[in-house]
């Protein structure tokens, strides 16, 4: 007997029926969900700015949709949570009347907004508790509704707002975009060792989150030393600190920072590098080698991508002290460590130029042409063409160098070097 013949006599034709019927209702609740997330997309909310009413009906009528076919899910509460308290964020900035901030003699439209992003993000937070992201929104729509909160008797709304960024905390303890934002709202609250534990956390992905920290903080403190109290003794932090202060031209005390974190050993990777680049940066290129070898040294295991990397660096420190041969070995043995970092490639090629191996650096800016050019933004694609047509120049192969400056300048119009070189070749070669 066929399965299908097994699955009627199985549930019968009312089973099958409820079954079509759930099907089609997730099917439903899915592509409202998805229409929402296309809308969202093209039309990202943003409190700054006073959406489209006609949008954000549209985005409430999807989020509606969605909740009404597939109930038992929590993304769709969430988001409405969201937009209601962008929307009551964007009517405070944006009203008529004088400036207000949320929380201080809230009119009642903005009231009702904030309402109605709790009664949501607790309906999140009833179908999924588990996730720290609902604990947050529900904490800021919380703080900035007025009197008459609905929150339990024996606590005070500042009580709740703290539980609940407790809550998130405990659920994510690892999430630095989390973080950076439990941060933020702890230090508007005024919460400062809080949020100086929260921005250790933001602080692990330095790549993001290094600049909207030390903004933050910035803006919360009246001076540096202040600023520097904030932070904490993590070698990290620390040198982060000082690529911050550096480039808000505080360079005595950002040195200052930089010689803090170097204090400690064995250097880690990530400080490491800042500390380097930071040699680099100031000259200092001998003690910007020490450092890579002490990396090199330490007990944590590098991966040949980072062993590569350390190669790169000890190859820029040796090309700004004009060692060129010495340049061209650190940046080979990178390569030998791993194939795909392309900007080392790069620098191989402009190494090989300034020594006159002129074959060995065509062969080079070639080799990344072909695999990653049409992955480049076009100025630095025009800038490797620009590359490779002087090395054909310093070879006299005129026509080759004229259809690379051509090409630097299709990509890049505003080239005026490209330009003008091509011209100059075809006016005296061609």
């Amino acid at each position: 007997m066929g399965r299908a013949r097994l699955l009627v006599l199985a549930l019968g034709i009312p089973g099958l029926l409820l079954y079509g019927t759930l099907a089609t209702a997730q099917w439903r609740g899915n592509a409202a969900l998805a229409e929402f997330n296309r809308l969202q997309k093209e039309h990202p909310s943003d409190s700054m700015e006073t959406e489209d009413p006609k949008i954000a009906a549209r985005k409430r009528a999807a989020l509606a949709l969605a909740a009404r076919f597939i109930p038992d899910q929590s993304e769709p509460a969430y988001q409405a949570a969201l937009q209601s308290l962008v929307l009551a964020e964007s009517e405070s900035l944006h009203s008529s009347g004088p400036p207000q901030l949320l929380g201080d003699g809230l009119d009642e439209k903005i009231t009702v907004l904030l309402r109605d992003s709790i009664r949501s993000i607790n309906r999140a937070i009833a179908l999924n508790p588990g996730v720290a992201e609902y604990h947050f929104v529900k904490a800021m729509a919380l703080q900035d509704l007025p009197a008459g909160r609905p929150v339990p008797a024996a606590f005070t709304a500042q009580d709740a707002v703290t539980s609940l960024l407790t809550t998130a905390d405990r659920l994510n303890p690892y999430a630095p975009s989390l973080h950076y934002r439990l941060g933020a709202f702890q230090m508007a609250l005024g919460k400062v060792e809080e949020a100086k534990r929260a921005f250790a956390v933001a602080l692990t992905d330095s790549n993001r989150y290094a600049r909207p920290v030390f903004g933050v903080l910035w803006a919360s403190v009246r001076d540096v030393e202040e600023l520097s109290n904030l932070v904490g003794d993590q070698p990290i932090a620390r040198a982060l600190l000082g690529e911050f202060l550096w480039t808000h031209g505080e360079e005595r005390e950002a040195e200052k920072q930089f010689r803090l974190s170097a204090s400690h050993h064995p250097i880690d990777y990530r400080t490491g590098e800042i500390l380097v680049q930071q040699g680099i940066r100031t000259g200092k290129y001998g003690e910007a080698r020490r450092i890579l070898a002490e990396m090199e040294r330490g007990p944590e295991p590098l991966t040949p991508y980072k062993r590569a990397r350390i190669a790169y660096f000890r190859g820029n420190s040796f090309i700004l002290e004009n060692r060129i041969q010495d340049a061209i070995n650190a940046y080979e043995s990178g390569l030998d460590l791993d194939q795909g970092i392309f900007y080392i490639h790069e620098a191989l090629a402009d190494a090989y130029f300034r020594a006159e191996l002129y074959d060995r650096a065509i062969a080079r800016y070639r080799f990344i042409l072909d695999r990653i050019e049409a992955t480049l933004p076009p100025k630095q694609a025009a800038s490797l063409r620009i590359g490779l047509a002087r090395a054909y120049e310093r070879k006299n192969r005129f026509l080759e160098a004229f259809v690379q400056y051509s090409r630097a300048v299709q990509l890049d119009p505003g080239n005026e070097v490209a330009r003008k070189r091509a011209l100059e070749i075809g006016r005296e070669h061609l």
